[in-house]
């Protein structure tokens, strides 16, 4: 486990910025075909979505696509971010002002601060902050869902995977398998052990090395 996490960790900076050179390269406006007369994203809005959909260049990496799968991958959200102009932007935008409603009230009511009057405002606030997250949230997962469409079945059971551990925060290449939450705590207390006696020149304690 040890030599393998040693070796997975130069190869995720190996791959990361050569799959960064790729995305980089594709993901910007380019589809010609794509009608002049729609308003379309900036490459800023663009690269943000992919980044927040979860569709960054190392996880399409780690997902094993080629230049030619990210070209299509990304093609397919450069169309949607076109057809759906400012959906995202929308409901962030919503997001936002839900937030600023809802938080205040929240402080009042964890304190035991709130008046009744605060308290029945808290409530709705919290109805609608939860419904713009779960609206923003869909925008996102669309988003995905869409970069999916022309990758093989393989690769989208892997993304979907690195997506939905993405909170473990371990390189990309660790996400393609499932691990259970036990797994991914041994897993990370390995990856630091390997990390600091890498910084320090020393041996990974056997313990600590799963």
């Amino acid at each position: 486990m040890r030599n393998y996490i040693s070796i997975t960790l130069r190869c995720s900076v190996i791959f990361g910025v050569a799959s960064a050179l790729v995305w980089l390269s594709v993901a910007a406006p380019f589809r010609g075909q794509a009608n002049a007369a729609l308003i379309q994203p900036s490459t800023t809005q663009y690269r943000d979505a992919l980044m927040r959909a979860g569709l960054g260049p190392e996880q399409l990496t780690a997902a094993g696509l080629s230049a030619v799968d990210i070209q299509d991958a990304l093609g397919d959200v450069w169309d949607f971010l076109i057809a759906n102009e400012g959906a995202l932007e929308d409901a962030d935008a919503d997001l936002a002002t839900a937030e600023a409603a809802y938080w205040p009230l929240e402080d009042l009511v964890r304190t035991a601060q709130a008046t009744q009057q605060e308290f029945t405002e808290f409530q709705a606030a919290k109805t609608a902050y939860e419904s713009a997250l779960n609206d923003r949230d869909a925008v996102l997962d669309d988003i995905f869902n869409t970069g999916l469409i022309s990758l093989s079945v393989n690769q989208q059971l892997k993304l979907t995977r690195i997506r939905s551990s993405s909170d473990w925060r371990m390189p990309w290449e660790f996400h393609v398998v499932d691990h259970s939450e036990p797994q991914w705590v041994t897993l990370r207390e390995a990856l630091a052990a390997e990390r600091y006696a890498s910084k320090h020149s020393e041996e990974v304690d056997s313990g600590a090395a799963a």
